[in-house]
């Protein structure tokens, strides 16, 4: 489920590819779509943590040139201020040596790239130094990954939004107002794996069209999480007459919100949804109290 949501989150970028391994999934793409893929996967539910990672030959010095650019780009998003006078960042190589039948073990081959790395990042003086090694709490670490004909690198991961794929946990109906607790209420269902289709329920003509275009605006940008998403427009308003004509004034916004469910259940069942999402607070409003919940 996840590699197919990052296939369609990224299917319009000439030329990337997903590959699902056993415990963990690989994009490819070209460095000048780096920064895009980036900006993408941060949108992907699912994804705990990535890395950018680079592949060269089995060879030190080409490995220790790679290491240098990827802990130079680390170091540089790292607030160096605080380690002043601490003669450097703490940094450590971790090594995993899938070529067992190297002559070095994985402890020998990280002291030989960090012996190579950190010369190349002594300080403006020549004296002092902006890394140092610390294996307890190294706030940048190199992951190197030894195998018999390539040598992947990466430094540190970047936080993913996490929670579980969107489409893995089944589908539900959203029912999505033009204000703010409806669409928190469907990010937050997506983040837990669930499809979403949206019902928006309407006064136009009677009132202006800007709740419609409202949530319009608000699916585009839920649709990033869920890359397909369908949108029901629902008129509500000769309902509401029926009730202005009939009902006492203080049931109408009860009446209302009551009609919205039904019909919302209407389009569940339509769908083959499991249950509705609705941005409800209790007791923030007098219609989101418990008893009028309940009605």
């Amino acid at each position: 489920c996840l590699k197919k949501n990052l296939e369609k989150a990224l299917e319009d970028l000439e030329g990337v590819k997903v590959r699902n391994l056993r415990d963990h999934l690989e994009v490819f793409c070209s460095v000048e779509q780096r920064e895009e893929v980036r900006s993408r996967l941060r949108g992907v539910f699912g994804v705990v943590n990535f890395s950018w990672v680079a592949g060269t030959a089995p060879d030190f010095e080409a490995v220790a040139e790679c290491a240098v650019r990827l802990v130079e780009e680390a170091l540089n998003g790292v607030n160096s201020d605080r380690f002043q006078g601490a003669d450097g960042v703490p940094f450590r190589v971790l090594v995993n040596r899938k070529d067992k039948q190297f002559s070095m073990n994985s402890m020998q081959i990280a002291a030989e790239i960090s012996g190579r790395i950190l010369p190349r990042f002594k300080g403006e003086d020549g004296k002092s130094h902006r890394l140092k090694v610390d294996l307890s709490h190294p706030k940048i670490i190199l992951n190197v990954t030894w195998d018999h004909d390539k040598v992947f690198l990466y430094a540190n991961k970047e936080k993913g939004p996490g929670g579980l794929p969107v489409g893995s946990a089944g589908k539900v109906v959203a029912l999505l107002s033009s204000g703010f607790d409806s669409p928190v209420a469907s990010w937050m269902m997506m983040r837990r794996g669930a499809k979403l289709v949206f019902v928006h329920f309407h006064s136009y003509p009677a009132v202006g069209p800007e709740s419609i275009e409202n949530v319009e605006v608000i699916v585009k940008i839920l649709n990033r999480h869920q890359f397909a998403s369908f949108l029901y427009l629902i008129p509500l308003i000769e309902y509401q007459k029926e009730v202005v004509a009939k009902a006492p004034s203080s049931l109408f916004v009860l009446l209302y919100r009551r009609m919205m469910m039904r019909l919302a259940q209407r389009v569940m069942y339509r769908e083959g949804g499991k249950a509705l999402v609705t941005g409800e607070s209790l007791s923030q409003v007098a219609s989101q109290t418990l008893d009028n919940l309940h009605v």
